[in-house]
């Protein structure tokens, strides 16, 4: 397993989607505006607005979204030579309340479309790369789990540190048995772990550090960070199965306009810091839960505005970004 040391490139591996989200809070009759989405296009995103712009792997469609997606990511000084043109169309997400969903659920119309990711070299893609991080969305048989197993054999043969975020959704999985099986794979080759109380909860395990400890197949080395929502988020360090440093940080207050993207926003500005060279669990997580809860302000992924909120959130650690800031 590769370590993580200050990554000089990232490449990001994973789902596109087009994501129509209301101008503010959502309500009946809200005008909606497109952002790129999708958990991979979103930690790519976030990495670009926090100053380290990525390489992204996936797949984006011939039609007016997929055209847009591309011109939109390259604009923030994301490499897109990897994201694929498939003639099929853009997948598109929106929000779907109901009777029986209240508040902020959402509704991906995948079928039939290029939701997914192609690498048809995986070596060739990650060999230039110090860190790839791919995202569980696109583990599924019915996805690319045959490409992300072939993903993690390339970072193994070039000696490529490996990020995997669980991001489990249960309408993706037979059962929480098929889910945990298949993450015995991408969790025993990686070096940082990202995951939320929800996605424990759809592999069957409870919401905690040692519930996602259990998920891996040998006794772990990695760094964790368990996502928790509005009560912010812990990581800890596993050296041979054993926590060798832990820190938690509780969530900050905003006024929440939607949900969607936070846990992005925290991955993204976690592997920014990695790669500025903080290690700190302390500073990360203050960082982190500071970008997730700046995402939640407003309505849609992390962008430009978002990093200002996140300042202000984080005034009382002016020099977060240099390398100075609370430790554990």
């Amino acid at each position: 397993m590769a370590i993580v040391n200050s990554p000089d490139h990232v490449l990001v591996v994973g789902d596109t989607t087009a994501d129509l989200h209301p101008a503010a809070a959502l309500s009946p009759g809200s005008e909606l505006q497109w952002f790129p989405g999708g958990t991979a296009t979103n930690v790519a995103r976030g990495l670009a607005l926090f100053d380290t712009p990525p390489a992204l792997a996936t797949r984006v469609g011939t039609d007016p979204f997929g055209r847009a997606v591309r011109t939109r990511l390259t604009s923030l000084g994301i490499d897109t030579t990897r994201c694929v043109t498939d003639p099929r169309p853009t997948p598109l997400t929106m929000p779907d309340p109901t009777d029986d969903r209240p508040g902020d659920t959402w509704t991906a119309w995948v079928r039939d479309t290029c939701y997914g990711v192609t690498l048809p070299d995986p070596v060739d893609a990650v060999e230039t790369a110090d860190l790839v991080h791919c995202s569980g969305t696109v583990l599924p048989p019915a996805v690319n789990q045959a490409t992300v197993t072939e993903t993690i054999a390339a970072t193994q043969s070039q000696n490529v540190a490996l990020s995997f975020d669980l991001n489990g959704r249960h309408n993706q999985w037979e059962s929480a048995a098929s889910y945990r099986d298949a993450l015995t794979a991408p969790l025993a080759a990686s070096s940082v772990v990202f995951a939320s109380e929800h996605d424990l909860t759809v592999a069957g395990r409870e919401p905690t550090l040692a519930g996602l400890k259990t998920l891996f197949p040998d006794p772990p080395s990695a760094l964790v960070v368990l996502t928790q929502g509005a009560d912010g988020a812990t990581a800890a360090r596993f050296t041979d199965g054993a926590i060798t440093t832990q820190a938690s940080h509780p969530g900050f207050s905003v006024d929440v306009a939607g949900t969607a993207g936070a846990g992005d926003a925290v991955t993204a500005a976690v592997l920014a810091l990695l790669q500025a060279g903080v290690t700190a669990l302390g500073q990360l997580l203050a960082v982190g839960t500071a970008a997730g809860a700046a995402t939640t302000a407003s309505a849609g992924p992390v962008r430009p505005a978002d990093r200002n909120r996140m300042a202000r959130l984080l005034a009382e650690w002016p020099t977060a970004w240099a390398g100075d800031g609370p430790s554990v």
